[in-house]
């Protein structure tokens, strides 16, 4: 399996999630920039793969990585709306989901601590996946 298919099945289930989810930016997109910076709440995503892994004598390989998603709520808003969407965000990657491609997620999520910078509250939600191909 390749690279795109473990960011398309996590893409697809984020796209996915029932609720209000604000405007999401995907790695290397040309609408979160410096001429063209976002002026709403939103989600960056950020992915972090690690390497593949043998398993055992066979031809059976684990991919492990995980998925970044920076909440982004303008600051002075308070905490609650950026912890709705983390919510959203874990329910929809929660333990033992299987998504498209093979890719699992075996391990539940975190939210890390939220910080204000640069007139945002940034709240990171952390997704484990892993992709099992023989």
């Amino acid at each position: 399996m390749s690279q795109a298919e473990i960011e398309l099945a996590l893409f697809d289930k984020l796209e996915s999630i029932s609720g209000t989810l604000p405007t999401i930016y995907y790695p290397n997109s040309p609408n979160k920039n410096k001429a063209n910076p976002p002026t709403g709440e939103h989600i960056r995503v950020t992915l972090l793969r690690a390497d593949t892994i043998p398993v055992g004598i066979a031809t059976t390989s684990q991919t492990l990585g995980l998925m970044q998603c920076s909440i982004f709520v303008k600051d002075g808003t308070g905490t609650v709306r950026a912890a709705q969407i983390a919510d959203l965000i874990l329910s929809a990657f929660a333990r033992n989901t299987v998504l498209s491609n093979n890719v699992r997620i075996d391990k539940t999520g975190s939210v890390n601590t939220g910080f204000t910078q640069d007139g945002w509250y940034m709240l990171p939600v952390t997704v484990p996946y892993q992709q099992i191909t023989r």
